[in-house]
């Protein structure tokens, strides 16, 4: 009788409990709880099952394993609660800022245990799905099972059929993505686009504002097919899905190679196919798509390379010879495809020195040999052909941004300090242009004097400095501001362009498929790219802060399973988003996260697969 009214008892604190968690998530995200609303009952019974699946696993903390699980998930629930709290305070559309109050510690403390329980759940649910995982590998007949099999780097099938195989499930994405080529022809063209046309038909210098090699490829199609810009560009958009195509369908054959069922492989093949995102992406000519392609290549390389060393170490010296140069050449290639390419490989190689003790001397022979080349080519190379460096103001994004917002909320600002940056740019012009949350307002604006910037960096890093003891608050709000999609699940933004935006080089689209039969599928395809973006659950899958949080619980089931030798492998995604919250310039564009994009059923598949991954 005694247990049966405490058990009524537990479960009257979780419901009451759970009742303070949704009006907590329904301030937080303003649904209001003065009218009848369908949304709030099913947000108090969502945090009713949470918590009481949380409490359960609470309550089993005396086994080794739940104890771990809750280790785990409390720095993880707090983490996303405080950012859920805080994220919600940051209207990125209307450019405000509601304002902390003691009231939010209040719902801080409300939602902690759902989010906590969050964690625990899929902790738990992983386990089961590891377990029937593992169960299929064993029956399976499939020869890709076979314990012979080292990833990518195994030979059941060898070389030809991988290649045979990633064409296969690449020439299907092809065909789904051909719509959107056809539709917005010759591709998503930008501003970073035409201003490296610019620099190709010589009406500005060359700089690497964008990476050379990109600006170099696409001189290449233009004299490749000279006279029609538009027809150059669509062929080397055509190449681009090739390439990308290709890439994500040696993933699926990647994930196959470790054991995935044939249910996964096609969910995933049909999530590349047919999810809008990846369509519209492989038609938009940008740097990031060729850097994406080597980012998934890396990490697939690398989750190999550590299962190598694991099983096998340095015992055979030309095997980890031929992995040292495949890692030299993949590192060097995303050093040049993208400016972040080098902190991102500086990070990475820095830790595989630290942990693969065995072959230490050869990472440092690949490290040196790498960042040689990265000096020779950015050093006599660019110098050679001519090729500028950037401006100091487009690394110095986060530091900007802050005086700019300072500027902007008539923060506290005097003397030389004032008179220095009312040179650099009138503050009524900052109050007038300036955007929260869009640095590129403020250092490309007309009136902002970037050689002045230029001419004297240490300057503007003294200004800075002396502002931040009286503007300290405007400071974090304006980072908050700049950074917020990186780290906040609630925030979207458009995707990436449809079709060529306006310019004065005389490119436009065509809808081919309009001229030929007349029907235009181009409101069609936009309302996909809407879909991905707002539907509810969906959504999710754009969202950076929840991309880089799915790295993240890969890295908790690598702890769980005792497989921590495989982080190393995600350390240059969790690289990318660091030097992203380092030097971001815009507050959500999903680009410069899109090789975890790219990687997400991978991210999934380790997530409930890396106790069985070798």
């Amino acid at each position: 009788m005694l247990k049966k009214n405490n058990n009524i008892i537990k479960y009257l604190i979780i419901t009451g409990w759970s009742f303070l968690s949704m009006i907590a998530m329904a301030q937080i995200c303003h649904y209001g709880i003065t009218e009848i609303d369908l949304m709030l009952p099913c947000i108090f019974a969502v945090c009713v099952l949470v918590n009481t699946k949380g409490y359960k696993k609470y309550e089993q903390m005396k086994t080794q394993r739940s104890m771990l699980d809750i280790k785990l998930a409390v720095p993880l629930g707090i983490i996303v609660d405080v950012c859920s709290v805080v994220g919600n305070k940051f209207n990125m559309y209307e450019y405000s800022f509601e304002g902390f109050s003691l009231i939010d510690l209040v719902y801080i403390v409300f939602l902690a245990p759902f989010f906590v329980s969050i964690f625990v759940i899929l902790f738990d649910f992983s386990d089961t799905i590891s377990e029937k995982l593992n169960q299929y590998k064993k029956i399976s007949n499939n020869v890709i099972a076979s314990e012979k099999c080292d990833g990518v780097m195994g030979k059941p099938f060898g070389l030809k059929m991988v290649l045979k195989k990633a064409a296969g499930y690449g020439a299907v994405m092809f065909v789904c993505w051909l719509p959107f080529y056809l539709t917005f022809w010759p591709g998503g063209v930008n501003a970073d686009d035409f201003k490296c046309i610019k620099m190709i038909l010589g009406v500005i210098p060359w700089t690497n504002h964008q990476p050379v090699i990109y600006t170099a490829t696409l001189k290449l199609f233009i004299t490749i097919f000279p006279g029609n810009l538009n027809f150059a560009l669509g062929m080397m958009t055509l190449v681009q899905m090739i390439m990308m195509s290709f890439t994500l369908g040696l993933s699926i054959v990647w994930m196959e190679y470790k054991g995935a069922s044939k249910v996964w492989r096609n969910v995933s093949l049909a999530f590349m196919a047919l999810h809008s995102a990846y369509s519209m992406f492989s038609i938009c000519l940008t740097k990031d798509i060729s850097f994406s392609c080597v980012f998934v290549l890396l990490t697939l390389f690398l989750v190999d390379f550590c299962g190598y060393y694991k099983e096998h170490g340095n015992e055979d010296k030309k095997q980890i010879i031929k992995l040292c140069v495949i890692l030299g050449v993949l590192s060097f290639l995303l050093i040049i495809t993208r400016n972040n390419g080098t902190m991102i490989m500086v990070i990475s190689l820095l830790v595989i020195l630290l942990f693969f003790k065995k072959i230490r001397k050869q990472v440092f022979i690949v490290a040196l040999i790498v960042f040689s080349l990265n000096g020779l080519y950015k050093g006599p190379v660019w110098k050679a052909a001519g090729v500028q460096r950037e401006s100091f103001v487009e690394s110095a994004s986060i530091p900007l941004t802050q005086i700019a917002y300072t500027i902007y909320t008539d923060g506290t600002i005097e003397g030389e300090d004032r008179e220095y940056l009312e040179a650099v740019m009138p503050f009524d012009k900052v109050k007038e242009n300036f955007v929260p949350g869009f640095v590129d307002s403020y250092k490309f604006d007309e009136a902002f004097n970037t050689e002045m910037i230029d001419s004297n960096k240490m300057k503007v890093i003294k200004v800075w400095w002396h502002l931040l003891p009286d503007n300290f608050v405007r400071y974090v709000e304006a980072y908050l501001f700049e950074t917020c999609g990186y780290w906040h699940y609630g925030v979207t933004n458009t995707l990436c362009s449809e079709g060529v935006q306006p310019n004065d080089l005389g490119l436009y689209s065509t809808d081919w498929i309009a001229e030929i039969t007349g029907i235009s599928l181009q409101e069609v395809l936009s309302g996909l790219m809407l879909v991905v973006r707002k539907l509810p659950i969906l959504c999710m899958l754009t969202q950076m802060a929840v991309m880089i949080l799915g790295v993240i619980l890969v890295v908790c089931q690598c702890i769980r399973e005792n497989r921590t030798i495989y982080i190393i492998a995600l350390v240059p995604l969790l690289a990318i988003w660091l030097s992203i919250m380092i030097a971001v310039p815009a507050f959500c564009l999903i680009r410069y996260m899109l090789p975890v994009f790219f990687l997400w059923p991978v991210t999934i598949y380790m997530f409930f697969n890396i106790r069985n991954t070798k």
